[in-house]
């Protein structure tokens, strides 16, 4: 299975999947007819006494008391409505929780590289089983309880047991503003991942995720990834059985990610920066920007040299052809001039299509983003100009995605 180098999670359902599930239940009302004992008058009477203590007098006495209080002539009646609620789950004992597996299962679906919409094509549960050592079955299991708590809904893929589709719940609004309904998102990078997977605790997993979460805007790499936590704080998203004793013991399984230092009524955490997604990703974006600026510029000089080289009438340096070709650009991409000549048009870009680049080089990787600036130039550039580069290579990388997770149904099928 392939992940992604980077991956955004929705931060409302990060802490919803982090926290403790709450039981469903089924809200139902009864009335029933019970005696007013002060309208009644009972506590004037003689035999209310002997009825207070009914339990503990002779069986005579009792009888006699109760049948006092059956015929009270006396005795005032008002309707009491009750509210009960009915737990699908009441017989597993507990509130239902997400499980290690279903946290688990929800944060690689993230890096599934899923399409704009959330959604994720092709997924094996052989394969997910052989990643999380766990059986096929519970994988099924924790795919119903995130689809049963709102976080994915999917369904198998034709008549294969093998395959299905998942599609993350909400995904498309996760980097929408606040005005247009957004709640933020985390960025995780796959290092992140590899060691989450790694968690044997589930309460140490909760944990790591939530002090992640909290420390993803912390993007000054001038300050250090430090938390403390006070053992209230971290109780109130864990289960009520874990006292600060569990808490020391769940945290106490080594990690990368974290250095944990355990005090009488406060947790230290000290993130390891290499598992910082946001700050990794931010760095990324501004290398990989500046590694493909570099590369267009060297285009243009090559491209720019085979032109003079032409108009000179002399023969092309074939090392410079090679090197167009080798970039997705070949010689039937150039244009005749009024004069007769052919030439190639060199690249303009502007300093926003290079940051677009530099998102894409991150997200997806830096030599298939080159070979689709190849493509965009022989197809596109090279016969109209195109107002935004970036976004055209953003969908062009989506689809090719999509072709593949496509291919990959077939050849299972």
């Amino acid at each position: 299975m392939r992940f992604s180098t980077y991956a955004k999670v929705g931060r409302v359902p990060l802490i919803q999947a982090v926290g403790v599930q709450k039981r469903k239940g089924e809200m139902s009302y009864t009335q029933t007819r019970e005696l007013d004992p002060a309208k009644s008058g009972c506590f004037r009477c003689d035999n209310y006494r002997t009825i207070e203590f009914l339990q503990y007098m002779p069986p005579e006495i009792q009888e006699e008391a109760t049948r006092r209080c059956a015929g009270c002539p006396h005795a005032v009646y008002r309707t009491v409505t009750r509210e009960v609620c009915r737990h699908s789950d009441e017989h597993f004992g507990n509130a239902p929780r997400l499980k290690a597996i279903s946290l688990k299962l929800l944060m690689i679906y993230h890096f599934a590289e899923p399409d704009e919409r959330g959604f994720v094509i092709g997924i094996s549960k052989k394969e997910l089983a052989e990643i999380l050592g766990c059986t096929v079955r519970s994988i099924g299991n924790a795919n119903y309880a995130l689809e049963k708590y709102g976080y994915i809904r999917y369904c198998q893929e034709g008549d294969s047991r093998d395959c299905f589709h998942v599609l993350l719940n909400g995904y498309k609004n996760y980097g929408l503003s606040m005005k247009e309904g957004g709640q933020g998102y985390v960025t995780f990078n796959r290092e992140f991942l590899q060691e989450m997977l790694k968690i044997k605790d589930l309460n140490q997993l909760r944990i790591f995720l939530r002090v992640a979460l909290e420390m993803d805007t912390n993007c000054d790499r001038q300050k250090p990834l430090v938390t403390t936590i006070d053992y209230n704080s971290l109780r109130k998203f864990l289960p009520d059985y874990c006292k600060p004793g569990i808490i020391r013991k769940a945290l106490s399984a080594l990690s990368r990610l974290f250095q944990v230092v355990c005090k009488e009524k406060t947790v230290s955490l000290k993130m390891n920066p290499t598992y910082h997604g946001r700050r990794n990703y931010e760095s990324q974006i501004k290398k990989c920007a500046a590694q493909m600026r570099e590369y267009v510029s060297e285009l243009n000089e090559t491209m720019s040299r085979i032109n003079k080289t032409h108009q000179a009438k002399k023969m092309i340096n074939v090392e410079d052809q090679s090197r167009l070709i080798r970039a997705g650009i070949y010689p039937q991409a150039r244009h005749r001039t009024p004069s007769g000549e052919w030439i190639y048009f060199t690249f303009c870009l502007e300093e926003k299509d290079f940051d677009d680049l530099g998102v894409l080089c991150a997200v997806y990787d830096i030599e298939k983003v080159k070979k689709c600036l190849g493509y965009i130039y022989e197809h596109y550039l090279s016969k109209r100009r195109v107002e935004n580069v970036g976004e055209l290579a953003r969908g062009l990388l989506e689809q090719q995605s999509r072709n593949e997770a496509v291919d990959f149904l077939f050849a299972n099928a």
